[in-house]
């Protein structure tokens, strides 16, 4: 399950990646209003209010679908709130948008052995180190 503190990590994360320019790109007045959102879904769930952190990361990607940390984000707020069949379906949909993407291969190992799933947690949990160790 996601921390707080996790959560918190993740929306610097967003910060420097959206500010690289990394991603699709939609206009200037769009990214930022898209971060508004991922932001505002952060905070919703540092409060523990998850049925708002999802509603505004969604919002977040129905403006950048195309922006694999949202999918993570969202992710992390479904398996904070004990959804993990959810948010492992983010973390897949942000691997398609991102496949080298080592945190979304770390999250799906955490799920699959909460879920009892130590065989698939394995291979994403190898997946994991073997992408860190080219960073």
């Amino acid at each position: 399950m996601a921390s707080r503190y996790l959560l918190s990590c993740l929306g610097l994360f967003f910060l420097s990646y959206i500010l690289s320019g990394c991603g699709g790109e939609p206009s200037n007045n769009k990214k930022k209003e898209a971060l508004q959102y991922a932001e505002k879904g952060l905070t919703y769930a540092q409060m523990g209010n998850f049925s708002k952190a999802v509603e505004n990361t969604k919002e977040a990607i129905d403006i950048w679908p195309n922006h694999a940390e949202f999918y993570h984000s969202l992710g992390l707020i479904y398996g904070s709130a004990g959804d993990y069949a959810e948010s492992n379906s983010c973390y897949q949909k942000a691997l398609e948008l991102k496949p080298n993407y080592p945190e979304c291969y770390k999250e799906l190992a955490d799920n699959h052995k909460i879920l009892g799933n130590q065989g698939l947690s394995d291979v994403y949990y190898k997946q994991y180190l073997d992408l860190s160790k080219k960073k």
